[in-house]
């Protein structure tokens, strides 16, 4: 299996590369979705997070309640430290055995879909590195007019500046996909380099990175 690396700024169009490569045969792993599980019971997820932050936040039905863990977190830069150090480990574990597990299947393409994938160091598990691309201009008109719960223009950019700035993540990324276009004309440059996945797929894949 060749594993990808999917990541981009809020609004770069992450999930809309994300259905075109299911679309074309990719198993696509969502890594807020794998964030879930690590905290379901009986899991080490959950039991680190209770071990560090107390039986305070665990709800009612066993589950954590990621209300009280948020707001204990993110009124301290160091715990939050501390969960990551928790959770993203986990969370890359569970990537690679799923991974693993589909390419013994017969799966020839994996994608791991996170927005921190270079921060959290999962890079290291994946053998390219795709970065969705938009202008800030592009991504705050998105972020302003979706639908559901727009942003102000201010708190759009906040959000974009809080962030690894794109331009870094693209010099790092084997593969840049501008999504600041029609979708007629991402799709093209995704068709592109999924040929190119399959080229090497027919060769055999690189050798992973991690």
């Amino acid at each position: 299996m060749i594993r990808i690396g999917l990541t981009g700024g809020v609004g770069s169009g992450k999930s809309t590369i994300s259905k075109m490569l299911v679309e074309l045969g990719a198993y696509v792993l969502d890594a807020d979705k794998l964030g879930h599980l690590v905290y379901a019971p009986g899991t080490s997820g959950w039991e680190q997070v209770v071990q560090e932050f107390g039986r305070g936040v665990v709800a009612d039905n066993g589950e954590i309640d990621r209300k009280k863990l948020g707001a204990i977190v993110f009124a301290d830069r160091a715990r939050l430290k501390r969960l990551e150090d928790i959770v993203q480990p986990e969370i890359g574990r569970a990537a690679v055995r799923l991974f693993e597990e589909k390419s013994r299947q017969g799966i020839q393409v994996g994608v791991l879909e996170a927005a921190v994938l270079i921060e959290a160091g999962f890079d290291r598990l994946v053998d390219q590195i795709w970065v969705t691309y938009a202008s800030e201009d592009v991504v705050v008109k998105r972020l302003t007019s979706r639908e559901g719960l727009p942003l102000a223009p201010d708190e759009a950019r906040r959000r974009i500046a809080a962030q690894m700035p794109i331009d870094e993540k693209a010099k790092l990324a084997q593969v840049v996909i501008r999504t600041d276009c029609t979708l007629d004309e991402t799709r093209a440059q995704v068709l592109a380099e999924w040929h190119k996945l399959q080229a090497q797929a027919v060769h055999g894949a690189q050798p992973h990175r991690w």
